[in-house]
């Protein structure tokens, strides 16, 4: 089948290729007879503007980039559902949202940030724990393109959308120990620098800071020998950070989870294999709130992320920078919720 040109829309209705392009653009001085003629032709042989070619001519993309770490987690996909769901609903579907993943590596977020500023191939960027560098932020700025980060604190030429992660770890741990819990370990993310040379998320260390402070304020000793890490946040994982600490601190008898809700599940899993029971034996606290952690037995008691909201205000903040509404470092801050149910 050929395909439609703008060309062929100006000749099938009697206009110049000038006026069609005004009327796409929504620009221009013409009647509205006219208007109406010619979009009714676009409608009748079906034409879809190129949009590679409207780039070119407005130095727009209209795409917004989401960029995180990993293709897919329930706390990656929950945020971006929030950031595509604020985007229609807000009236921009003439919009696309591209989700690209790092894959945790620096020199591949290096590569994609750098190919989406000098190609000029998003209009807003919005990413997920990802921390661009310095001289990108300072380069963005100058191009006019908005960045929002997420679970980032924001910097100069940048806003932000986190979770207070201190208090959400804070919170968790003050409820176990008014239970009566004393042993009290905590499985963490990574620190530091990952494999591939990028930085780990800060709200990691910010939920092991309110970890060690709800300990210190109730009159309980710190040990960094109770503190795990795990890489991937994976259930497998959870398996193996629950083994170890059986094995190592079998006084243990609270377990916060910050690595998240799906390690927790890989803790009640092997829990039931090896007959320790949740609660009784242990209590098992998770962070994120995913969907999955109300229906398994027990049902998680967790730290809840509000992730669809984090993704809409995302969204909202990238659009209020294009329009110039918002400038410097603007930061929203979310209380998490502890949501109780059984397995503390």
């Amino acid at each position: 089948m050929k395909k439609i040109t703008i060309k062929d829309v100006a000749k099938a209705a009697g206009v110049s290729y000038a006026t069609v392009s005004n009327v796409i653009n929504g620009k221009g001085q013409m009647t509205g007879k006219t208007r109406e003629k010619v979009r009714s032709h676009i409608q009748r042989m079906n034409f879809h503007p190129d949009g590679s070619a409207r780039a070119l001519v407005s130095g727009k993309s209209n795409t917004v980039a989401f960029i995180s770490k990993y293709p897919t987690s329930p706390f990656v996909t929950g945020i971006f559902a929030g950031v595509e769901s604020e985007l229609y609903d807000t009236g921009n579907s003439h919009l696309t949202l591209n989700h690209i993943s790092t894959k945790n590596s620096r020199t591949i977020k290096q590569k994609l940030i750098n190919d989406l500023l000098y190609g000029k191939r998003a209009d807003a960027l919005i990413i997920l724990t990802i921390k661009p560098d310095d001289s990108q932020i300072k380069e963005f700025k100058k191009a006019g393109i908005p960045i929002v980060m997420i679970e980032n604190k924001a910097v100069a030429g940048t806003n932000s959308v986190r979770i207070d992660n201190f208090k959400g770890a804070y919170n968790a741990v003050e409820y176990l120990l008014k239970k009566g819990k004393k042993n009290i370990s905590i499985i963490t993310g990574p620190t530091g620098l990952s494999e591939g040379g990028e930085d780990e998320s800060p709200s990691l260390g910010e939920r092991l800071s309110g970890y060690t402070e709800a300990l210190r304020y109730n009159g309980v000793e710190f040990d960094r020998s109770r503190v795990y890490s795990a890489k991937h946040y994976t259930q497998e994982e959870g398996v193996k950070m629950f083994d170890a600490i059986l094995r190592e601190k079998p006084d243990t008898d609270a377990i916060f989870c910050a690595a998240g809700d799906m390690a927790s599940l890989g803790i009640i899993h092997r829990a039931k294999q090896i007959g320790v029971r949740i609660p009784q034996d242990i209590a098992l606290i998770g962070y994120d709130d995913i969907q999955i952690s109300a229906f398994i037995t027990p049902a998680l008691t967790t730290v809840r992320q509000p992730l669809d909201t984090m993704g809409r205000k995302a969204f909202d903040l990238a659009m209020d920078m294009l329009k110039g509404k918002t400038k410097g470092a603007h930061e929203i801050l979310i209380m998490p919720e502890l949501v109780i149910r059984e397995s503390a």
